[in-house]
């Protein structure tokens, strides 16, 4: 296993709970696979 920076770890989950509205939109979409490629 890769070690890992504390530091980034944190900015990655801020990251991922602050989404903007186009990151959710796109996730949601990519979850539902309603996306065609």
């Amino acid at each position: 296993m890769l070690p890992y920076n504390e530091d980034i770890k944190q900015l990655s989950r801020n990251l991922r709970m602050n989404m903007t509205d186009a990151e959710t939109l796109l996730w949601s979409k990519l979850r539902g696979k309603q996306l065609k490629g």
